[in-house]
């Protein structure tokens, strides 16, 4: 997996040097209400999961967005589920570490970067929000994501640890028009 360079944010893969912070973010109980995760996780559960399922599994990633001034990692991004072949991933573990770059512009230019990574070889991608995640559910739509009101796609995420999720998903065609209309014409005054 490639880096991944913007003009405010680089992401980088999923490596053993950002277990510590992405390990505190995800025992935060402010941040981590909506995860997937049922119980504290520590540095030794972090790195068998690393070494022995997502190390053996292409299907996945796991990105880090770094400030690219100050070289602070402050939130994560990634997919799960790749199908080359139905041309299709679930875009998820979207958690941001520092709260203080809710703001910034490397936050909203690492969902750019990845999706413009991703969309070459999918077609479409879906996502799963907790039904009470309103900020993610507002970013996601902003970012192009409706949801999924036909056939789901992906049964078994709607209810994960005792967390009712519901299924959005977001087309290239769709992508390209969102990625037109708010993050090309914000460029000049962004960055």
């Amino acid at each position: 997996m490639p880096e991944l360079i913007g003009h405010k944010v680089i992401l980088k893969e999923l490596s053993p040097e950002f277990f510590s912070e992405v390990v505190d973010w995800r025992n935060d109980k402010e941040l981590n209400k909506f995860l997937n995760q049922p119980q504290k996780l520590t540095l030794e559960a972090e790195t068998a999961w690393y070494q022995n399922r997502y190390l053996q599994d292409d299907t996945q990633g796991l990105m880090i967005f770094i400030d690219k001034e100050n070289g602070t990692p402050f939130a994560t991004l990634g997919w799960t589920d790749m199908d080359r072949e139905k041309r299709r991933c679930i875009l998820g573990r979207l958690l941001l570490g520092n709260p203080e770059y809710r703001n910034h512009a490397g936050f909203l230019e690492g969902f750019f970067l990845l999706s413009d990574y991703l969309y070459q070889s999918v077609e479409m991608m879906h996502i799963h929000v907790v039904k009470d995640n309103r900020k993610a559910i507002r970013l996601n739509k902003m970012l192009g994501f409706v949801e999924n009101h036909g056939e789901i796609q992906y049964p078994h995420e709607l209810f994960v640890n005792n967390l009712h999720q519901r299924e959005y998903y977001r087309t290239k065609e769709m992508y390209q028009k969102v990625r037109k209309s708010l993050y090309e014409d914000l460029q000049e005054s962004l960055f």
